[in-house]
């Protein structure tokens, strides 16, 4: 503040002046307040505004995921309907082929005692005789799934299975199988009967994949769980 030194005109004017100080102070000390209010008002806001883009946000995706799931589950419920027409459709095949393969095999059974002995016509009833008991088999394998039965797990030597499936597909001379497994024997816990098939669909089409030849891999591990993972390639 100015310092009055005078009761005269001169005085007069210093005190005006200071009053005039005095009320622009209080008007800074309101404009400041309104100012801190203003700014306390618009950080409370912006806290309203960032909580509720956050919920906006949670909700959003709580959204997505249901409407993931949802497709999911209608993607399962689609192959189930799928699985179930198949296994209808398989359970039919089943049943109509059993009745060719009982002819089949009466007229193996009559041919067998008709025909002269012979190892070579022997060597072929054998075939045949095989090739019925696998058929009666994979039939039965079909039925079972259909009627959602446990599968029959057993210990067996996969490498003996390897081997006998390449027998019986009969892979042409110029194609090789090579087998690589961690252990001798390779002993599985499965159902020997539905993986045999496996084996025969697989090497069947890696032996057609590979016209000119070539070379099928097959190998085996143990995990450390003891779960097994078998892996088939081929050069075709």
């Amino acid at each position: 503040r100015a310092k009055k030194y005078s009761e005269d005109e001169l005085g007069d004017l210093t005190e005006t002046f200071n009053d005039m100080l005095s009320t622009i102070d209080e008007a800074n000390s309101v404009l400041q307040e309104s100012h801190e209010e203003m700014e306390k008002r618009m950080e409370r806001r912006t806290q309203e505004l960032t909580t509720a883009n956050g919920q906006l946000v949670n909700e959003s995706k709580e959204r997505e995921r249901a409407e993931h799931e949802l497709l999911d589950a209608h993607r399962r419920l689609q192959l189930q309907e799928k699985l179930a027409a198949v296994g209808q459709v398989s359970a039919n095949v089943a049943h109509e082929l059993r009745n060719p393969l009982g002819a089949i095999r009466q007229s193996l059974y009559y041919l067998d005692r008709k025909l002269p002995s012979n190892e070579k016509i022997r060597q072929h009833f054998d075939l045949i005789k095989s090739e019925l008991v696998h058929s009666d088999e994979i039939i039965t394998g079909l039925l079972e799934m259909t009627r959602d039965e446990k599968l029959t797990i057993t210990d067996f030597d996969l490498s003996n299975l390897v081997k006998e499936v390449a027998d019986y597909c009969r892979l042409d001379e110029n194609v090789s199988l090579v087998t690589k497994f961690d252990e001798n024997p390779f002993m599985v816990d499965a159902d020997q009967t539905l993986l045999r098939q496996v084996f025969i669909n697989l090497l069947t089409n890696a032996q057609q994949a590979m016209a000119e030849g070539g070379q099928i891999t097959v190998s085996g591990k143990y995990l450390k769980d003891r779960s097994t993972v078998v892996t088939i390639s081929d050069t075709g």
